[in-house]
């Protein structure tokens, strides 16, 4: 496995959940520098521990991590069709991020989930943005029911 791929893919979900590195490495127990070593291609091994531990931090499998470069099909072949139909109650940031194809395939955002976000307001904002609905599914999983 290219250990630079995997760093491209940890430094991914963690600027999608809006950690920093210092609070990645808090999270998950592991060293500060090896996050930076792992995420800018400088470590030459890596223990599967480690990325057990960093995928939790993230919220996803660890198998993700370990996967080889992710084909445009079989984004769009994991990512259910009618999400991509006009709904003219979606908003932009919804649609920003039902249009990103690798992020939808890569959270495995479930069609429970999406009905959620469709169905989600914002006491904050009335133009919620791709980054709203990803830290309201953060929300949701975290929360778990």
């Amino acid at each position: 496995m290219d250990v630079k791929k995997i760093g491209e893919k940890i430094y991914f979900f963690r600027k999608v959940c809006g950690l920093t590195q210092k609070q990645l490495a808090d999270i998950s127990g592991i060293d500060p520098s090896t996050i930076s070593e792992l995420e800018n291609g400088n470590r030459p091994s890596f223990h599967i521990s480690t990325i057990k531990e960093i995928s939790k931090a993230l919220n996803i499998e660890w198998e993700t991590l370990l996967k080889e470069e992710i084909l445009t099909d079989e984004i769009k072949g994991n990512t259910p069709e009618y999400i991509f139909e006009k709904d003219e109650k979606i908003t932009m940031g919804l649609k920003g991020l039902f249009a990103d194809k690798k992020t939808m395939y890569l959270m495995t955002i479930t069609e429970e989930e999406i009905k959620r976000m469709k169905g989600a307001r914002f006491r904050h904002t009335n133009n919620p943005t791709k980054q709203d609905y990803i830290d309201l599914l953060f929300i949701y999983r975290s929360v778990g029911e």
